[in-house]
């Protein structure tokens, strides 16, 4: 009879990772498969209570609904019996948030020419990190005002919109429209 030859491996171990622990609604977030002994694997990710078609060690996804994406993945070494398989679910769910909103308010609504305004911003957001401002008079960016108030000298007159978008300064792409 002829002699055959088996492999034995070592059971693999399995983490998930997420690159953020935040992210705003339509954002992507991307989950890593941590696998030990380094080898060959089969990937089986399940989103949310849904399975995805990637066979990878990394999967990105995104989620227009505010709320909690839930990730897990099975996986097994490539070519082996079911018993070398690990599972493992993602610790802490990701948090998809809404952008921020924001409101404006004025010192003054109605003024002489040579008078000056103070607009200042009041921020609601549920993803922590500090914040951008960008300012704008007409829809126009106004260079220079980045900060969460904005003094305006009135040296024309007319009627003027002023506005502001604010971003979180976190990588998460968390923009308010312009308010």
């Amino acid at each position: 009879s002829a002699a055959h030859e088996v492999n034995i491996l070592t059971a693999p171990t399995v983490t998930v990772t997420a690159d953020n622990n935040y992210v705003c609604q339509n954002g992507d977030v991307t989950f890593t498969a941590n696998v030990t002994p380094v080898g060959t694997y089969n990937y089986v990710w399940t989103i949310n209570n849904q399975e995805q078609p990637d066979n990878t060690a990394t999967i990105t996804t995104s989620m227009s609904n505010v709320g909690a994406i839930n990730a897990s993945v099975v996986v097994s070494a490539a070519g082996a019996s079911s018993s070398c398989t690990a599972t493992a679910t993602l610790a802490v769910p990701v948090q998809v948030v809404a952008a921020p909103t924001v409101s404006i308010a004025a010192d003054h609504l109605t003024m002489c020419v040579g008078g000056t305004t103070t607009l200042t911003s009041t921020v609601n957001s549920n993803v922590p990190g500090d914040f951008t401002y960008q300012w704008a008079i007409n829809g126009i960016e106004v260079t220079g005002a980045i900060a969460s108030s904005f003094v305006q000298p009135l040296n024309a007159a007319g009627s003027y919109e002023y506005t502001l978008r604010v971003a979180q300064n976190n990588n998460l792409n968390c923009n308010s429209t312009w308010s």
